[in-house]
């Protein structure tokens, strides 16, 4: 039988009390569940199940140990418990990862980051088609996308099929166009393409940039990678966070979809010192573990910057930032930053 998600939140907090109390002897006295997992606490100590999600497990963790004035946490990690004890090893705080193996628990220590995968020489020869495009090449976790403002709209596929380019904002796009298209070669390039009037790379650039520019209407395309877009206009104002140059830079973990709110990774250079950058919209309690970990496998000495709107520089990230083992500071940019910086 299906479980009902409407029962998750209720059996992840129930599983945790039962995981806390056999494997840690802890007796919870609050325990409050998700969709992802569940929290509990008792006395100064802070117990966090993940059940999915782990990229977003250590924020959530660490604002219920800010909140409370806990000064030790658990994370249970039924899944990702390597990347969490990654991320948790970033903080000068009491934190305990363990990997759960149905009703035992298992310590889970920092352990090095997978070495990056690169594509292959035939996926970056496509580099050159997106250029021309007028879109921006991002290379990361083995993969030659196209960007516009921030957005993906082309991606190099690797598959069975060979090595080809497909079109489109969403995973649907990059079938319709496979299904209209077939497996085109390198050769074919753009003329096909565009020779269709179907899903053209120049059209959906031009789309996006209509509405990913100053003084756009509210509208599903710039709702998207908000992250993203604010990089992309970082890199080219690299001054407005006191910068002297910017380049966009692979996030610590790969996206699973273009829907997740996830932050966006940037090297920079001030004062001749490089800094990683760790860019967000919206208020994201990640914010600050994820760019502990994108130092870490960018570039582990650098001083790193959290940049998001004035809005959502809560006083948590100043909390979380001051609890990192290296140094790292907050900078905003103005709440109206997509007018401004366009």
């Amino acid at each position: 039988m299906a479980l009902d998600p409407g029962r998750r939140p209720s059996l992840h907090a129930a599983k945790l009390r039962g995981l806390s109390r056999a494997a840690l002897g802890l007796e919870l006295t609050d325990a409050t569940g998700s969709a992802e997992g569940a929290l509990g606490r008792v006395d100064d100590r802070v117990v966090c199940l993940v059940e999915s999600a782990p990229e977003r497990s250590v924020g959530k963790t660490l604002a219920s140990m800010k909140r409370h004035d806990a000064v030790r946490a658990d994370l249970l990690c039924a899944d990702g418990a390597d990347l969490v004890a990654r991320r948790a090893a970033c903080f000068d705080l009491d934190l305990h990862v363990h990997a759960v193996d149905d009703t035992t628990l298992s310590p889970v220590d920092d352990s090095p980051d997978p070495m990056p995968t690169a594509p292959s020489g035939e996926a970056l020869s496509w580099i050159d088609t997106i250029e021309r495009s007028g879109a921006d090449v991002v290379v990361e976790h083995g993969l030659v996308t196209g960007e516009v403002a921030g957005l993906e709209v082309a991606r190099v596929i690797e598959d069975e099929f060979g090595v080809r380019l497909e079109v489109g904002v969403s995973a649907d796009d990059r079938i319709m166009f496979s299904l209209l298209h077939g497996h085109l070669g390198a050769d074919d390039a753009m003329a096909r393409i565009i020779e269709s009037g179907r899903i053209d790379l120049d059209q959906v650039r031009e789309i996006v940039r209509e509405h990913r520019r100053p003084g756009a209407i509210d509208h599903p395309l710039n709702r998207l990678s908000r992250s993203r877009w604010l990089r992309s206009m970082l890199v080219d104002r690299p001054r407005a966070i006191g910068m002297s140059s910017l380049s966009p830079a692979p996030a610590p973990v790969p996206r699973a979809n273009l829907k997740d709110v996830v932050p966006a990774a940037a090297l920079g250079m001030q004062d001749d010192r490089e800094v990683v950058v760790a860019v967000s919209t919206g208020v994201d309690l990640d914010v600050v573990p994820f760019g502990a970990h994108a130092r870490r496998t960018l570039s582990p000495d650098a001083e790193l910057v959290i940049v998001v709107p004035e809005r959502d520089a809560v006083p948590f990230l100043g909390w979380a930032v001051d609890r990192l083992h290296h140094p790292a500071r907050v900078v905003t940019v103005s709440d109206g930053w997509s007018d401004e910086l366009g």
